[in-house]
């Protein structure tokens, strides 16, 4: 097999062609009728809510946690808010095992409905409980924001799991390919992390 030759030149007419492919196969195979594949269009959604807390819980949940911090009179013992932050990620990387082996017994769409489903709870909660200024209020906020974490635990890998797999077998057919190609996925996937990235700032 012959390796492929690098280029010292960047063809910009068919890297924006391709771009602009890659939308338009990406708009296809979730919103046309005759293409729509409900558990794309299920999957694409929990990419976009968790890709959009990605954003949040790294900018502006770091200033909810300061106040936060400030209002329970800790924050001589708990600095920062990013300290909170490390300890509220612990859950979203400790149980995706958990939640992958869940996924086996009761299947992919119910955890990523579950975790959903944890997580809207656990934001609105959040909404409501940087009200109160206590320690109180501060204890509400990180159990809440576990259980938040928890949610994306279940929520986030699944969806990106069934978008990759469903979009490439999707791809293979609307193409008419016989071959299902495990890369074409990787493009629209990253598309719609950032879509969720650039509206997680806007929020």
């Amino acid at each position: 097999m012959k390796p492929k030759e690098l280029s010292q030149e960047i063809d910009w007419g068919d890297i924006i062609n391709k771009t602009k492919f890659e939308y338009k196969m990406l708009y296809k195979l979730i919103f046309e009728k005759t293409t729509f594949v409900p558990i794309l269009l299920w999957s694409t959604g929990g990419i976009l809510l968790f890709g959009c807390w990605d954003t949040i819980v790294t900018t502006f949940f770091v200033t909810y946690l300061d106040e936060a911090l400030k209002n329970s009179g800790v924050q001589n013992i708990i600095r920062s808010g990013f300290i909170l932050i490390g300890i509220l990620a612990v859950p979203a990387y400790a149980l995706q095992m958990f939640w992958i082996k869940k996924a086996e017994a009761y299947g992919k769409f119910n955890i990523i409905t579950l975790g959903i489903f944890m997580s809207a709870i656990a934001l609105y909660g959040l909404a409501v409980a940087g009200s109160f200024e206590s320690l109180l209020g501060l204890i509400i906020v990180l159990g809440l924001g576990m259980l938040n974490s928890t949610g994306y635990a279940a929520g986030y890998p699944m969806s990106q799991s069934i978008f990759a797999d469903e979009y490439n077998k999707a791809y293979a057919r609307v193409t008419e390919s016989n071959i299902i190609n495990a890369d074409v996925s990787a493009a629209p996937m990253k598309i719609v992390n950032n879509f969720a990235n650039a509206v997680g700032l806007i929020f």
